[in-house]
């Protein structure tokens, strides 16, 4: 399935595959309990898994788009 895409969905898809990779390690979690530590994340990696379930989710949403500018 083609889909178009703008720049900016580009970088929410990129965000989203971030916020994966920091639920899959479990950081988000850690920040709550209060036990993250910086090399939690110095050995974290984005992986292809991270961004397929970003791309996936970006792909089932409805597929409307809000219009750009002012509505008159």
């Amino acid at each position: 399935m083609k889909q178009k895409t703008t720049g900016a969905d580009i970088a929410h898809i990129v965000n989203a595959a971030h916020e994966n990779a920091f639920e899959r390690a479990g950081i988000y979690e850690k920040m709550e309990n209060g036990t993250f530590e910086n090399a939690d994340i110095e050995k974290l990696r984005i992986t292809d898994a991270d961004f397929n379930k970003a791309i996936e989710a970006f792909a089932n949403k409805d597929g409307k788009r809000q219009p750009i500018g002012f509505n008159k």
